[in-house]
């Protein structure tokens, strides 16, 4: 299981959020008049002749606004995945986007277009999921015991979303493996706050998550590097591994706190038209509700960012001009690639107070020099891989294993519970011991006639070989009960690959 996500072709963040890159919520201008060739008002005729005989002639009643409305779903994918029609309903769920809370698991899921599946991007650290040991690229075949086979991603997004402490079972298979796994995830508060940590990882360095882009994004962090420099900030990591992105200005608004004003940041382009569109440039700082511009001492400070696969949208746009423009180094993995303009455009509906919507893409977005970075993504300056958890250990993560050993010591040692730990020299015993009482089976049943001891033996071996994950993970959950989820956090990022890189790369620039 990696700490941070992996990416695919759309975003969307289910904590449950469904997370996009709108520039408006205005009417892109009118629609265009239908087209008067006769092959185009043939189709239309044959649409609606199909339509009368269903309604005439069907062996059940129809209703005939589902019918048109499922037509509009056909016809729109056709074209690419991020216009959609969005019902009364649907459409009053995109603006869970700027809440700060809600009930959810905390998944970022897409339907991956080359399989048509519905597929993790990424768990979002500290929420259910990321606890359950959901991992990126888990195709998420079943939601409760119903098949995701056909589903959109508004209805994923439905099903998954409910009240706190509710459960919510996924039906998981994962990348590489045939066997399907069920996982039962309690739903939670989900806080999507964007700054999630911001800390000073070793003298002169802070390390900065930033979760996603929101309405306070710029504003948060600003603060947040304000105190760090008080603090005796002289370079920074800005994390943005599983960020989907968010809205526009606020992208622009984030990379205005690292660069200097005046500068080309991004400018977007329909292969409609020619030249640019728009251009957007650095304000040197941010833009306050009342118009005026906050000006950012930061244009010139040191900075690394880290990206991943599930870096996308307004993650990209950050990273992609922080290279163009010299302001930095990005390390990690080839982001996401999903920069396409949406416009949200209402729609009346009748018999609804409610209106629809659709979401159209207008436009791609560009990096400063000129790079697409639709279905492309940024190429870091330096690329790493991430090395992933064992079969044996992301199983047990499945399973709760790990929370389960940490929550019975919790409860036995209570705020001892960290020093029995570390003091326990036989662990692995321990949760061999929990995995027999859980009916844990590492191999099927078949398999398991044709091996010494059910092949036990083996799990055994296998555990040994990953015992410092298995260690990690344990001390993860332990520190969370004892000392809570930042002190959790901390723990996996100081054993990071790649912070330990970026931290590297700092001290060679600073020093």
């Amino acid at each position: 299981m990696r700490l941070f996500g992996r990416g695919f072709k759309i975003t969307i963040l289910v904590v449950i959020i469904i997370c996009g890159f709108l520039i408006s919520t205005r009417m892109y201008g009118e629609p265009a008049s239908l087209e008067s060739s006769s092959s185009t008002i043939s189709q239309l005729y044959l649409f609606n002749t199909i339509l009368s005989y269903i309604r005439a002639g069907y062996v059940e009643e129809v209703d005939t606004r589902l019918l048109i409305e499922g037509a509009i779903r056909g016809m729109l994918s056709e074209l690419d995945p991020h216009t959609i029609y969005m019902s009364p309903d649907e459409y009053g769920e995109l603006r869970v986007d700027t809440v700060g809370k809600f009930g959810g698991l905390g998944i970022e899921i897409t339907i991956t277009p080359e399989d048509e599946t519905l597929t993790v991007i990424a768990p979002i650290e500290g929420t259910p999921a990321y606890y359950a040991g959901i991992e990126p690229r888990d195709k998420i075949i079943k939601i409760d015991g119903e098949s995701t086979e056909g589903i959109t991603l508004m209805q994923a997004v439905n099903k998954m979303r409910g009240e706190p402490g509710t459960d919510c079972t996924l039906t998981i298979r994962r990348l590489g493996e045939d066997e399907e796994v069920d996982v039962k995830i309690t739903r939670a508060i989900i806080d999507v706050k964007s700054v999630r940590y911001a800390y000073i990882i070793e003298p002169g360095i802070a390390y900065v998550r930033l979760a996603r882009f929101s309405e306070d994004t710029a504003v948060e962090l600003l603060s947040a590097l304000r105190k760090l420099k008080a603090q005796g900030m002289k370079g920074c990591i800005l994390d943005l591994r599983g960020n989907p992105g968010g809205l526009l200005d606020l992208a622009v608004d984030v990379t205005g706190i690292f660069v200097p004003e005046g500068k080309l940041v991004v400018y977007t382009q329909s292969e409609r038209k020619s030249g640019r569109e728009k251009e957007f440039k650095s304000a040197g700082g941010i833009h306050r509700p009342d118009g005026d511009i906050e000006e950012s001492e930061f244009t010139k400070l040191p900075l690394v960012v880290l990206v991943d696969e599930a870096s996308a949208s307004g993650s990209e746009i950050v990273a992609g001009a922080i290279q163009d423009l010299g302001r930095g180094l990005v390390i990690g993995e080839k982001t996401f690639g999903k920069a396409s303009v949406q416009t949200i455009i209402p729609l009346d509906v009748e018999g609804s107070d409610k209106p629809a919507a659709l979401k159209m893409t207008v436009a791609y977005y560009y990096t400063p020099k000129g790079t697409l970075i639709n279905e492309k993504g940024i190429t870091p300056d330096v690329e790493l891989e991430y090395p992933k958890y064992s079969p044996l250990v992301s199983k047990m993560s499945y399973k709760g294993l790990f929370r389960i050993y940490a929550e019975r010591l919790y409860a036995e040692e209570r705020e001892n519970a960290l020093n029995a730990f570390e003091n326990e020299p036989y662990f692995l015993d321990e949760m061999m011991d929990l995995m027999r009482e859980s009916d844990f089976h590492f191999y099927s049943e078949a398999e398991e006639e044709t091996l010494p001891e059910n092949g036990w033996g083996f799990v055994r071996a296998e555990m040994e070989k990953n015992a410092d994950d298995i260690y990690k993970l344990l001390k993860r959950e332990l520190l969370r009960l004892v000392e809570g989820e930042e002190s959790a956090f901390k723990f996996m990022i100081e054993r990071d690959d790649w912070v330990k890189r970026a931290l590297e790369e700092l001290r060679g620039e600073m020093w």
